[in-house]
């Protein structure tokens, strides 16, 4: 782990400058907004070891009447950013061409609520989704995960969590462009600007600074684990762009899976950027149609 330390009012003031209001491309949101008639959206609060955790369900309206499959999304921003209007569009989208229920967990965030307590509150998410199966009309055995970033970070950390604790077995993870080294010091990768490379920086150290040395551990930097702990874990979708400095530990992780048995369907977007699904960019709706044929397919 690398050599930083910050105050609580150094790491609030960074969470503060994270956490500025985005700008959004409100005609693209527009273009790929699945309409109501289509898809509806309730949101909920439900009560897990983190409290009450603030939740949106996704569903298809013409359905068949049987239950649906599950998929349980987990959006990015560095573990302190927060639930953005596209997760809203992406997550739409997933429903309408996947025929699933979409449960849309906006997390708690770091600093105020450091790993692991994220980890534990979307564990404890589809834990509920589960005995609740027959209020929300769904298949409690077809469960897939999906993140972007450091939500992929949290998917993949799910999928070896869900192996150790036996509470349920995902039928598929996504990890979208995740982050899954937090212990390198992202000041010493030879890719990305020193800027970006900062950022990196302090967000990986603000997610675990209440105690750095579980940098390594599987839960929070799945790319150092054990070939016996990822065996077993679930079929992965991994995705990556071309033009993120962070591209490397995802595909490494894609390595070790396939090492360990694990089936791994692995693409890299050659036009593309960190986040560029979540900004609607590039090749984002390429993408998206292979996330939502990798779902149809595992929830056959």
């Amino acid at each position: 782990m690398y050599d930083l330390k910050m105050t609580a009012e150094e790491i609030a003031a960074k969470a503060a400058e994270f956490r500025k209001p985005e700008v959004y491309d409100w005609d693209e949101i527009g273009k790929n907004t699945v309409p109501d008639d289509v898809v509806t959206t309730e949101e909920r609060y439900i009560q897990t070891g983190a409290g009450e955790t603030h939740i949106y369900i996704h569903k298809p309206v013409k359905t068949s009447g049987e239950p649906l499959p599950l998929l349980v999304y987990l959006h990015g921003g560095g573990h302190m950013r927060g639930y953005r209007e596209t997760d809203k569009v992406l997550n739409r989208i997933f429903a309408a061409e996947a025929n699933c229920l979409v449960v849309d967990v906006d997390y708690h965030l770091a600093p105020e609520f450091p790993y692991p307590v994220a980890l534990n509150e979307c564990y404890d998410v589809v834990i509920w989704a589960r005995e609740k199966a027959a209020e929300l009309n769904i298949n409690p055995d077809k469960i897939a995960l999906a993140g972007l970033s450091a939500g992929g970070n949290l998917v993949a950390a799910l999928a070896i969590m869900a192996k150790d604790r036996k509470g349920f077995a995902p039928l598929l993870q996504v990890l979208c462009y995740p982050v899954l080294d937090l212990d390198t010091d992202s000041l010493e990768r030879p890719e990305g600007s020193l800027r970006t490379r900062t950022v990196q920086r302090y967000l990986r150290y603000i997610y675990i600074h209440k105690d750095l040395s579980v940098s390594k551990h599987p839960y929070v930097s799945p790319v150092y684990s054990e070939e016996d702990v990822l065996h077993g874990i679930a079929p992965a979708l991994i995705i990556t762009a071309e033009h993120d400095n962070i591209r490397e530990e995802a595909e490494q992780y894609a390595s070790n899976l396939i090492k360990a048995g694990v089936h791994v369907t692995a693409k890299r977007f050659k036009k593309s950027d960190h986040a560029f699904m979540i900004k609607l960019k590039e090749e984002y709706r390429e993408a998206l149609d292979l996330i939502t044929d990798s779902l149809r397919k595992c929830f056959m």
